[in-house]
């Protein structure tokens, strides 16, 4: 099964739970350009949620993210993975990268037709090489 794999830089901000807060800084990082592949949002307490975008690219870019409080996610290391959306891929990936000894921190995907993406999350960028380098082989 062919997939296309590759790394990407997560970054991430807090907000505010209340109507509108993402709003605001979704469009800060529109105005400057930012065309989203990865969202996620959710909340994290009955006040606060965190909100997860990438790619950001370019110094136009980075610098709207900075001024909407959104800082790298240094602490996963992350991989998109795209491919034929099947019956089961999901599993068999993760199944293989757990047999390899390679722990997923986190994972979003989604099946849009006959593709899927996926993007999974690891604990260090040593996780994150050798579950490229499986993912390869698969």
């Amino acid at each position: 099964m062919a997939f296309k794999i590759e790394r990407i830089e997560v970054w991430s901000s807090n907000l505010h739970d209340k109507p509108g807060a993402l709003a605001r800084k979704l469009t800060g990082l529109t105005e400057a350009g930012v065309d989203m592949d990865f969202l996620l949002c959710r909340r994290t307490s009955a006040h606060a949620g965190l909100v997860f975008v990438a790619p950001i690219k370019g110094a136009r870019q980075i610098q709207a993210a900075k001024r909407e409080k959104f800082e790298r996610d240094s602490s996963v290391s992350v991989l998109r993975v795209e491919g034929p959306n099947k019956p089961g891929t999901s599993a068999m990936i993760s199944q293989r990268l757990a047999q390899a000894g390679i722990n997923i921190a986190g994972v979003s995907t989604t099946g849009t037709g006959r593709k899927f993406v996926a993007y999974l999350a690891f604990d260090d960028t040593h996780d994150a090489a050798q579950a490229l380098r499986l993912l390869h082989k698969l």
